[in-house]
């Protein structure tokens, strides 16, 4: 019997530290993505600032590219819903809103606000490394 004491022992044990170093994983993964969106929030405001929408440097490329999505307002789901019911335009759903059947309904002249969807677009900034024979620049 002290066998399988000692095997639920050692399962619980891997457990708990395979727990601890998620746990520890999780951390060190949100620091460094908040640190990364603090970066990309100085590189755009240069960008703002310069008017410049692509740095090209030794060390990588930073470039300014627009990001966007749609979601539904806040407070605005039962718009949504009527909107849907009304039209029998079920498209705009997958498990999230789709972005791309928005995109067409405001480009047919439906507003995304009709629907009680937010229509998000914000520049962002993307870093890429640098490839191999410009590293060298």
């Amino acid at each position: 019997m002290s066998k399988i004491v000692d095997l639920v022992n050692e399962y619980i044990s891997i457990r708990d530290t395979l727990n601890e170093k998620r746990s520890d994983f999780k951390s060190f993964e949100d620091g460094c993505k908040a640190e990364l969106a603090d970066l990309e929030a100085q590189i755009l405001e240069i960008s703002n600032e310069t008017g410049v929408d692509s740095f090209k440097t030794a060390a990588g490329t930073a470039f300014r590219t627009e990001k966007d999505y749609a979601r539904i307002a806040p407070g605005a789901r039962e718009i949504v819903d009527e909107w849907v019911l009304k039209t029998g335009n079920t498209q705009i759903f997958t498990s999230h809103i789709s972005k791309l059947a928005v995109k067409e309904l405001m480009d047919s002249g439906i507003s995304a606000a009709e629907m009680g969807i937010d229509y998000v677009r914000e520049d962002v900034i993307q870093v890429r490394k640098p490839t191999k024979s410009s590293k060298g620049e």
